[in-house]
């Protein structure tokens, strides 16, 4: 990457473009090019669409992850597109009303349910995790739940993650792009 004489943005649309045509994703790269909370407030590759971001803190992301969602299974399919589409521009009319983190996730959360992707179990594990004083939502596209917390709760929010069988993740919001560590 550092050696092939390109632009982050010129590298960043490589990355999209693979990302679509691979069908593993419509807007990850980005989002992640960006960093932070990111709301997609149009489409396309980066330098095509349209980002914003949410400011935020420091706040650990804890996951897990029940198996394999492709995808590709998700975005071939024209109802289920259709239902995301749907729930999405309800979410992102929500999210925009007050883009904080606390809304972001409460708009994740109903759009996952909303949109028909959340399985029972994924939203069993949500309501678990809310009941500890957590937020939760699907990752998209993804059979994964993704939770933060309030500072110090990162505790409460593993074990209770991990009585759900899974190994957990954990993660920090990066304030910022891609960069080598």
């Amino acid at each position: 990457m550092l050696s092939l004489n390109l632009t982050a943005n010129r590298l960043n649309e490589i990355a999209h473009v693979a990302e679509v045509r691979n069908s593993s994703g419509l807007g990850d790269v980005a989002a992640q090019s960006l960093g932070g909370a990111v709301i997609r407030t149009s489409p396309g590759a980066p330098g095509v669409g349209s980002c914003d971001r949410i400011p935020v803190g420091e706040y650990d992301i804890f996951c897990i992850v029940m198996g394999k969602l492709p995808t590709g299974s998700v975005l071939d399919n024209k109802s289920a597109v259709s239902s995301i589409n749907r729930a999405g521009r309800e979410a992102m009319k929500r999210l925009m009303l007050r883009p904080g983190i606390e809304n972001f996730m409460t708009c994740a959360r109903n759009f996952s349910i909303g949109a028909n992707l959340a399985t029972v179990e994924i939203i069993e594990i949500i309501e678990a995790v809310e009941a500890v004083g957590g937020m939760a939502s699907q990752a998209m596209l993804g059979n994964t739940v993704f939770a933060i917390g309030k500072k110090d709760t990162g505790d409460e929010l593993t074990d209770t993650l991990s009585s759900f069988g899974q190994q957990v993740l954990h993660y920090k919001i990066s304030p910022g792009s891609i960069r080598m560590i």
